[in-house]
């Protein structure tokens, strides 16, 4: 996987568990959603410590990506429990998964740059 099509595949997940939240069918659960290695961008972040690791942007990327799955994890939790989107637990935890999933695609972006030069 090259940083483009990592980027995609974030992007592509996070779709998956936005559209769960607005309907939880029971097909995710926190406790997976939470493992930040188990997802295919976890598992390059991972494969990428060999080359990359001691970059800031590589520590604060695995950061962010731990950030966003703690973040989903909790949203997962709280659509499964019947929690709608006005309520400010739920409404808190989307953001900050907004905000995390933000962050993950900048530094992927950021990487890209460090690295194509």
């Amino acid at each position: 996987m090259n940083f483009t099509e990592a980027a995609e595949t974030h992007e592509a997940w996070k779709t998956k568990l936005s559209a769960y939240i607005d309907d939880p069918d029971g097909s995710l659960t926190w406790s997976a959603v939470a493992d930040d290695t188990a997802c295919d961008l976890g598992k390059w972040i991972l494969a990428r410590a060999a080359k990359c690791g001691g970059e800031k942007a590589y520590v604060e990327l695995k950061g962010w990506h731990s950030m966003f799955h703690a973040a989903a994890a909790d949203a997962i939790r709280m659509a499964g429990s019947g929690e709608r989107a006005s309520e400010a637990g739920l409404i808190s935890s989307i953001d900050a998964f907004e905000l995390a999933s933000r962050k993950v695609v900048g530094l992927i972006v950021r990487m890209k740059a460090l690295h194509s030069a």
